[in-house]
């Protein structure tokens, strides 16, 4: 799913109240905790970012303190790379790489920590 068909309510009624469009970017694109957009987002640049996050898939907030340790999930470090199975062992909220897990779901041999910057639970993708 993507993000544009997971709001496509809240879309429609941005359409209907254009004075809107700014705090809900900021809210579901940026999910900004302060309330303000980021420093290094110019008001041009906004639209453009607004139309590509459109079409990203959409992923749901999860609270990776709840989530047990040995739990399968999938991680990248870039935007657009594909999806890796990992072990997850915790979630480091202040650290720019957050997801810390154990080598190689598909393989017993590697067992190193290593911290990723993207993490999704697998069922996710599967709605």
């Amino acid at each position: 799913m993507k993000n544009k068909e997971k709001y496509l309510d809240d879309i429609i009624n941005l359409l209907k109240n254009p004075t809107m469009g700014c705090r809900f970017r900021i809210e579901k694109m940026f999910k900004s905790e302060d309330g303000n957009c980021p420093s290094e987002v110019m008001c041009s640049r906004c639209k453009e970012k607004f139309y590509q996050w459109l079409e990203e898939d959409y992923e749901p907030e999860v609270d990776w303190k709840k989530v047990p340790m040995n739990t399968v999930i999938e991680v990248r470090d870039d935007k657009y790379a594909s999806w890796n199975k990992r072990a997850f062992i915790f979630y480091d909220e202040g650290a720019e790489f957050p997801f810390v897990c154990i080598g190689n779901v598909a393989s017993t041999s590697s067992c190193r920590a290593v911290s990723w910057k993207y993490a999704r639970l697998p069922e996710e993708v599967e709605n």
